[in-house]
């Protein structure tokens, strides 16, 4: 459950990729991806490049906590360009005794989190990618293409 505290720490979980072609967000305290690693292995069974989950994850998110005084207790913001990726990261976490996360899509608002993600009937500024700031302007536009 979602507690307001000020003791707020921001994780970008986005692939390195992401972050290296879209760019660092300014409003987060550490990238810690979720999934990534070597972009040149290529699996035939899925026809894409590999993207395997870091195992590391946990471990960083702790060292992370510890460096910055915090504990278990300390409200977690996942900042991440998928959903399903964001939730899958956050009940890592809540599994391994965090009580206190809350995924965001996007991660360009500065303003504090929201504690409920409201479902819409299509609205674009609630859908996986509505936060991010390549969806909704004209230069992220790349013919046509968004994200």
């Amino acid at each position: 459950m979602w507690k307001s505290s000020d003791r707020l720490i921001s994780i970008d979980m986005r692939s390195s990729v992401e972050v290296l072609l879209l760019g660092s967000l300014h409003n987060v305290d550490a990238h810690i991806p979720y999934r990534g690693g070597d972009m040149d292995e290529w699996s035939e069974l899925y026809r894409a490049y590999s993207n395997p989950v870091n195992n590391l994850f946990l471990l960083s998110v702790n060292e992370l906590l510890m460096e910055h005084g915090l504990n278990r207790n300390s409200s977690i913001r996942l900042i991440a360009s998928s959903y399903r990726r964001g939730i899958m990261a956050a009940n890592i976490l809540l599994v391994a005794g965090y009580g206190n996360v809350i995924v965001e899509l996007g991660g360009e608002r500065d303003d504090p989190p929201a504690a409920v993600v409201e479902e819409t009937d299509g609205d674009s500024d609630c859908s996986w990618n509505g936060r991010l700031y390549w969806t909704n302007s004209e230069a992220g536009r790349m013919g046509g293409w968004l994200h």
